[in-house]
């Protein structure tokens, strides 16, 4: 059982050390990584994370044999032997700080039913959690997730059919199970039994994608993740029915359940509350047609099929990949891309066609992805006629920080280049081509690596057994919100599947500009805070909040004038749990601003709702916002210093006449001042650096720390 020591609650967001500023790109373009293992045809599953706390992603990569961890700088870190189940198409592997110790950890999924827990940084086995599956199934994929309010504590596991995988029932007989972390005790399950609760039926509730793995994301802004599909699981496993009709063949005994092949999840519509989905059906039987959905937590806003099409072989519109993005910025909102297959396996069809919807699911273009391929993208076909074939394992990128976002795809049906498509009109914008030869991609992921808010595309090349890291080599001056900063990114970016790869879909932020003072460093001749820390190098590069671990590349990175770090919260109501938790910087006069020196943080929540503003420092008591404040128009201004109707509680520390601030001598994060504040002081008297008892945030231990401790015995925050 897992059992290390919870430090701190984490809230929602997933615990990866992030880049905070610009990083340099690879001196070398694409960056090569030499994997140290066999790669296989199937199986194979990739994402980033912070393995080693250093402030820079590194790479995991399974095949079905093997775990490999690679450094950014694409140092070999280790690698573990975990057997997977073949040719499943879905994450079997996840990232993050479950425990809430700083470290990073690592999950992965084995062929005996078990979830590994691994030390990031070295691979070791700290613990394994074994999944209680019914009969006829196995344990497939799983998520990391925060089901309870107490951060990323828990994960959901999928159980797929072991003989109905691979014919026509293979998308029926998926439960899913949701387990505490700490405990391994089973929070809830949706099982679904092949027979059914009422005898008769194998369809019982949860209606999921039918290729590979579940998508988790917080969908209703609540700050707990639901799984979401043609229906939607509540954090608590409560299936909730969002007015999508089911085109079940066969209602007491069917032999055929609408086949969902690709979801997508953002916030395509901002003026509406929550998150919203879109979902192909493929699948065509008898009258039922082929239907792109577009839905939200509570309806179903529009379920439309294809019309405009040039070559309708046997009618056959099924809509199977799905990409969201902003691909034609003179639209409103977001676009959909999706694609269908024509006749192209006897070399002589048109091949693979996609179209695009707006956002009201009308139809405004689509064409042949053949006449979009250059001559040798699907180099490793027998001829070029085999670019009909088209693109598979498909993502949306934010490739020039433009605004504009692009398809990237990798060769279908065989080995061949990737390449960055105009999603609106099928223009080529960049491939593969254009650096390396020959190239034989297996596997295709896109996420920022760098930092700069562009994202890159990693490959996994079969042609020599590596990884290749492709980047957008022109000149950019990053003004964009740190992408990593959005917990829907996160979860998107580690919920990797072959026909939902986990695009993202760049969200409006709320600008948050928040002024609060902390008592102990405070300077009444100056009207201002110390920067004592900064000046003598003490300020760290890493936040010291777990819920939120930024790291900065290097002290350069630190704005100016900074007094110490923060952590800005957000809650629904006052006494609930986290929706949102960002690490950021405490300006000397008093303004809380973000890793890029701006005088605001950009927080990735619902518009449409009203929050408690909250502010926490290691060593002062934790303050919040009097009431919640609207965050409709997306910009929100909250000062704390001006009086002590101001906080949540009235009680405030008096710096001088008509200004308050934040109560210091916190030293043990107890949310109370006590003895044992001044006690801890006592025996680190003399030193100097980083400290907790450093109440009055200078760097030096002292009687000075005491003085400021002593008055506010008996404190307790208000929150």
């Amino acid at each position: 059982m897992y059992s290390k020591k919870i430090v701190f609650i984490l809230c929602f967001i997933l615990a990866f050390s992030l880049f905070a500023s610009e990083a340099d790109q690879y001196s070398t373009n694409p960056k090569v990584i030499s994997i140290s293992g066999t790669m296989a045809r199937y199986g194979d599953h990739f994402i980033v994370a912070d393995l080693n706390a250093d402030g820079a992603m590194d790479f995991l990569y399974r095949t079905t044999t093997t775990l490999y961890a690679y450094d950014h700088d694409g140092t070999a870190l280790w690698n573990v032997s975990v057997a997977l189940e073949a040719e499943l198409n879905g994450t079997s592997i996840a990232a993050g700080d479950i425990d809430g110790d700083g470290i990073m950890e690592v999950l992965v999924l084995n062929d005996a039913d078990q979830i590994l827990i691994l030390t990031g940084s070295t691979g070791v086995e700290e613990d394994r959690i074994d999944v209680t599956v019914l009969a006829n199934q196995r344990a497939s994929y799983f998520q990391i997730v925060n089901l309870r309010g107490e951060g990323d504590r828990d994960i959901i596991v999928q159980m797929n059919d072991v003989d109905l995988e691979g014919n026509q029932n293979y998308y029926v007989n998926r439960s899913l199970v949701a387990i505490r972390v700490d405990t391994e005790a089973e929070i809830w399950r949706v099982d679904q039994d092949r027979v059914g609760s009422s005898g008769a039926t194998w369809y019982e509730g949860y209606w999921g994608q039918a290729h590979g793995a579940f998508f988790a994301v917080d969908i209703d802004g609540d700050g707990l993740d639901e799984v979401v599909g043609g229906t939607w699981v509540d954090h608590d496993g409560t299936v909730v029915d969002v007015n999508c009709p089911k085109d079940w063949v066969g209602e007491e005994n069917p032999t055929y359940i609408d086949h969902l092949d690709a979801i997508v999840v953002g916030d395509f519509r901002p003026d509406l509350a929550g998150l919203e989905w879109a979902m192909t059906e493929e699948d065509r039987h008898g009258d039922v047609a082929y239907n792109t959905t577009l839905m939200t937590s509570s309806d179903t806003l529009w379920r439309k099929e294809t019309t405009l099409f040039v070559d309708d072989v046997n009618n056959d519109r099924e809509p199977q990949n799905l990409v969201a993005g902003d691909f034609d910025p003179a639209r409103s909102n977001i676009e959909f891309w999706m694609r269908s297959r024509f006749n192209y396996d006897d070399n002589s069809g048109n091949g693979q066609q996609p179209w695009v919807f707006d956002i009201d699911g009308s139809q405004f273009n689509d064409y042949y992805t053949k006449d979009m391929l250059p001559d040798g993208f699907c180099e490793k076909h027998a001829t070029n006629n085999y670019r009909a074939h088209g693109l598979e394992m498909i993502w949306n990128v934010d490739w020039d920080g433009s605004g504009t976002e692009y398809i990237v795809g990798k060769a279908r049906r065989g080995y061949g280049h990737v390449g960055i498509f105009n999603a609106a009109t099928g223009t080529a914008v960049w491939t593969s081509m254009s650096s390396v030869d020959t190239l034989q991609a297996k596997t295709l992921y896109v996420a920022d690596i760098a930092g700069d808010s562009r994202e890159e595309i990693i490959v996994v090349d079969l042609e020599d057994n590596t990884i290749k890291i492709f980047h957008n080599a022109d000149t950019y001056i990053d003004n964009q919100p740190n992408k990593w900063d959005d917990p829907l990114y996160r979860r998107l970016k580690q919920n990797w599947s072959y026909y939902s790869p986990g695009s993202y879909t760049a969200r409006s932020t709320v600008q948050l500009a928040i002024d609060v003072f902390l008592e102990g460093p405070y300077s009444t001749a100056d009207d201002a805070m110390s920067t004592a820390l900064m000046e003598s190098s003490y300020l760290p590069i890493a936040s010291p909040y777990s819920e939120d671990p930024l790291i900065l590349g290097s002290t350069a990175d630190i704005p100016a004038n900074v007094t110490d770090w923060v952590l800005v919260e957000l809650r629904a109501t006052a006494d609930g749990h986290a929706i949102y938790q960002q690490s950021a910087f405490l300006r000397n006069d008093g303004r809380i601003i973000d890793e890029k020196g701006n005088s605001f943080i950009n927080a990735f929540v619902e518009r449409q709702a009203s929050y408690y503003i909250v502010v926490k420092h290691r060593n002062h008591l934790a303050v919040m916002s009097a009431s919640a404040h609207d965050f409709t128009s997306g910009i929100v201004a909250y000062d704390f210093t001006t009086a002590t109707s101001k906080y949540y509680g009235t009680d405030a520390a008096l710096l001088e006449s008509g200004v308050y601030g934040m109560y210091a001598g916190d030293a043990n994060g107890s949310s109370g001042i006590n003895a044992t504040d001044y006690l801890s002081l006592k025996t680190q008297i003399g030193e100097s650096g980083y400290y907790t008892q450093d109440v009055n945030v200078s760097g030096l231990l002292n009687a000075t720390d005491y003085l400021i401790i002593k008055p506010n015995v008996g404190k307790v925050s208000q929150i």
